[in-house]
């Protein structure tokens, strides 16, 4: 099999916000991967390199806060399994976590509350989500697979929760509807 692009059907509803409400929003997923059909029939079980899962779109003017994730044991082996999970367009990508490990292998949670968490990318660094505005009404959230999984793993399920705001300081907002 060769890598994939996975859509999951939270991507093909529309992105959610509300410019009256200052409460946070959070988009939350829940799948697992042998559920998951790539567009050349192949299943996300276990992931290769290169694959991409879309989880879901985001609306724009919306200041990302945080985001969770939780994973099954998704390499049974002690293989190479890497995944980011990114807020993306196509052409920029800032990371929400970079070059997980540990956590997607084994099962666990990571957290960008945690500063110690595997992955973390830190608020100031250039190419982190976490306090970001997204510009456009372009970008999506989504799993990337840097490298694959050896073999498939003893539970395949996937949570991803981001939060953002449409609250936004007066030198925020770069794109209107």
């Amino acid at each position: 099999m060769s890598a994939d692009v996975f859509t999951l059907p939270s991507f093909a509803e529309p992105a959610l916000y509300s410019r009256s409400n200052l409460a946070p929003i959070t988009r939350t997923v829940k799948f697992a991967l042998a559920d998951l059909t790539g567009a050349a029939g192949s299943a996300a079980d276990p992931l290769e390199t290169s694959d991409v899962i879309k989880l879901f779109k985001l609306p724009p003017d919306v200041k990302i806060l945080s985001a969770k994730a939780d994973f099954g044991d998704l390499e049974s082996s002690t293989g190479a399994l890497e995944i980011d999970l990114v807020v993306t367009n196509g052409p920029t990508t800032k990371y929400l976590f970079d070059g997980m490990t540990t956590v997607p292998r084994a099962a666990g949670s990571v957290n960008s509350g945690d500063a110690a968490a595997t992955g973390f990318v830190h608020a100031f660094t250039a190419n982190s989500a976490i306090g970001w505005v997204v510009d456009n009404d372009n970008y999506y959230v989504a799993i990337n697979v840097v490298t694959g999984a050896t073999a498939s793993g003893a539970d395949d399920d996937v949570y991803v929760s981001v939060s953002y705001t449409s609250a936004l300081e007066s030198n925020e907002a770069a794109f209107r509807t």
